[in-house]
C-alpha cells in the first residue's frame, strides 16, 4: 500500500441508519473530518482538520466563519495515519493473541468481497476486502462495549493539499485556543458529567444510557436542547468541556472487563440506587456510584444482582 490519500465514512454503533456519518478524508498524518446528520443544522458546513503528529485541532465554522485552535493531550505523535493503518492490519497475524478467521466471499454494495474476523481480548476486527485489488473497503471494530464501522473506504484518491492546511482562511474570525486532554476521562469527570445530563437535560433523570453509541444517536437532540438554553458562550463552552470529559471516560474506558449502567428511570438524588459500577485495572473491587453520585468500594459478591 503506496496510497497518499484515503477516505472513508464511519458511525459509532451498528450501521443501521439511525447515527451520525463522520466522515474522514485522509493525507499523512492529517484528518479533515466532516459531518454529515440533517437534524444537526449546519453540522456539513463545520470542517475538522486534526493534525495527529503535532497534536493539534482547527475547528472551521464555514457558516459563521469563525476558527479555532484545540490542542490535544495525551495523544501519540502519528507521523503517517496511512502507514500507522497499514502496519495495524498487516501484522495482525503476526500477535499470539490474535486468531483470524476467513469468512469467505460475498457481495458488498454491487461489489464481491472477501471477509476476515479478527479477535483479541480486547478487540473484534471484521475486515471487508475488494477480491480484485486486496484493499479494505469495510472494518467492523468491536472494542470493549464501543462498536464502530467504516465503510466506503478508499485509497489514494485526488485531494487538493489546501483541503488539510492548518492555516486559518482570510476573512475568519479566530477564537482563544482550547485544550482537550484525552486522559481527562476520569472518573470523577463521568460523575460531574452525569450530574450535568441529569440536571439540565433529563429533568432531574439520569440518561437512559450512557453508551457512546446512544449518545451519537441523541446527539442532534442534546445540541438542539443546549441551544435552546441560550446561554452566554463561556458557560456554554463550558459545558460542552464537562460533556466531552463525560464522554472520554466511556470512549476510552480503562477498567477490567466490562462496566455497567442502570441508570435508566433514576432521579439524581436517589442515595440508595446503584446506577454505574465497573472494576478499575488491578482491583479486587468494584467502584459502584449510587442516584446521589457518592462513590463506595463494593467486593464483586455484593454486587447489585
Amino acid at each position: 500500500l503506496n496510497a497518499k490519500t484515503a477516505a472513508y465514512d464511519f458511525v459509532v454503533g451498528p450501521d443501521d441508519g439511525s447515527t451520525t456519518v463522520i466522515h474522514d478524508a485522509v493525507m499523512g498524518s492529517r484528518i479533515r473530518r466532516t459531518v454529515f446528520n440533517e437534524d444537526i443544522v449546519g453540522a456539513e458546513m463545520v470542517a475538522t482538520i486534526i493534525d495527529l503528529e503535532n497534536g493539534r485541532i482547527l475547528i472551521l465554522n464555514e457558516a459563521i466563519m469563525e476558527a479555532r485552535y484545540m490542542d490535544l493531550e495525551g495523544v501519540p505523535s502519528i507521523q503517517n495515519y496511512l502507514e500507522n493503518l497499514k502496519n495495524t492490519l498487516l501484522i495482525l497475524e503476526d500477535i499470539p493473541d490474535f486468531t483470524v478467521e476467513d469468512l469467505g466471499r460475498k457481495q458488498l454494495n454491487g461489489r464481491e468481497v472477501v471477509g476476515f474476523f479478527a479477535s483479541h481480548p480486547k478487540v473484534d476486527l471484521t475486515i471487508w476486502a475488494d477480491v480484485d485489488t486486496g484493499l479494505p473497503v469495510r472494518v467492523e471494530q468491536n472494542e470493549g462495549q464501543v462498536y464502530m464501522t467504516f465503510k466506503n473506504i478508499e485509497f489514494d484518491l485526488p485531494m487538493e493539499e489546501d483541503l488539510f492546511s492548518m492555516e486559518v482562511p482570510a476573512g475568519y474570525t479566530v477564537h482563544e485556543p482550547m485544550t482537550l486532554d484525552l486522559q481527562a476521562g476520569t472518573e470523577a469527570n463521568f460523575i460531574e458529567g452525569l450530574r450535568l445530563m441529569a440536571e439540565s437535560s433529563n429533568g432531574g433523570f439520569f440518561p437512559d444510557s450512557v453508551s457512546l453509541d446512544d449518545f451519537m444517536k441523541s446527539l442532534p437532540d442534546f445540541i438542539k436542547q443546549e441551544a435552546s438554553m441560550n446561554l452566554p458562550k463561556e458557560e456554554a463552552e463550558a459545558r460542552s468541556k464537562k460533556i466531552t470529559e463525560y464522554i472520554l471516560f466511556i470512549r476510552f474506558f480503562r477498567g477490567e472487563g466490562e462496566w455497567t449502567y442502570r441508570g435508566r428511570g433514576v432521579q439524581l438524588g436517589e442515595a440508595g440506587t446503584p446506577i454505574f459500577w465497573y472494576r478499575p485495572e488491578k482491583s479486587e473491587t468494584y467502584r459502584v456510584i449510587y442516584g446521589d453520585l457518592h462513590v463506595e468500594n463494593v467486593y464483586p459478591e455484593d454486587l447489585p444482582e
